[in-house]
């Protein structure tokens, strides 16, 4: 969650995403932050910008949530979507929560520890792993992510080559 829009208590969301048609369509969605994780029913959600590879800016009303002050204690909030509410995936893509917690694992079987959270990036998506030899920020990029073994939650990854 960015911030409050407006006098009526909007939220102005970033989408992660170049298609926020899951959001667009909610009829409800789960806030969390410090209050705890609330449901609330959407009573409308308007693009604010064009899609990009950052993603896309959303308005979102929510019925409860109807002044600045009643909004501005979600400001900084994850806005989660149910499981039934994301649209499906083409063949090949995944959703963010498909990768947090899985092993991640290099072509030659070191193990590198767990992923624990992505960070969007304006380059690209960073994943947090960490494991007994630290942490590492692994690109979420074609070339680095081989594949996902989804039954034993492992990840395979070719690590970047420094230079």
């Amino acid at each position: 969650m960015l911030r409050v829009r407006g006098i009526q208590g909007e939220l102005l969301v970033q989408a992660h995403s170049e298609e926020p048609d899951s959001l667009l369509r909610a009829r409800r969605v789960l806030l969390d932050a410090a209050p705890g994780v609330i449901p609330y029913l959407v009573r409308d959600a308007q693009p604010l910008s064009q899609p990009s590879s950052a993603g896309v800016r959303v308005v979102l009303a929510l019925s409860g949530i109807d002044s600045p002050e009643r909004a501005e204690v979600w400001v900084g909030a994850r806005v989660l979507l149910e499981t039934q509410d994301l649209a499906p995936l083409p063949d090949g893509e995944l959703y963010w929560r498909d990768l947090i917690g899985v092993r991640c694992v290099t072509r030659d079987g070191r193990e590198l520890g767990v992923v624990r959270e992505i960070w969007p990036t304006a380059g690209c998506d960073q994943l947090l792993v960490e494991g007994p030899g630290g942490r590492w920020f692994v690109p979420a990029r074609d070339e680095v992510l081989l594949g996902l073994d989804r039954e034993s939650r492992v990840l395979r990854i070719e690590p970047p080559v420094e230079g």
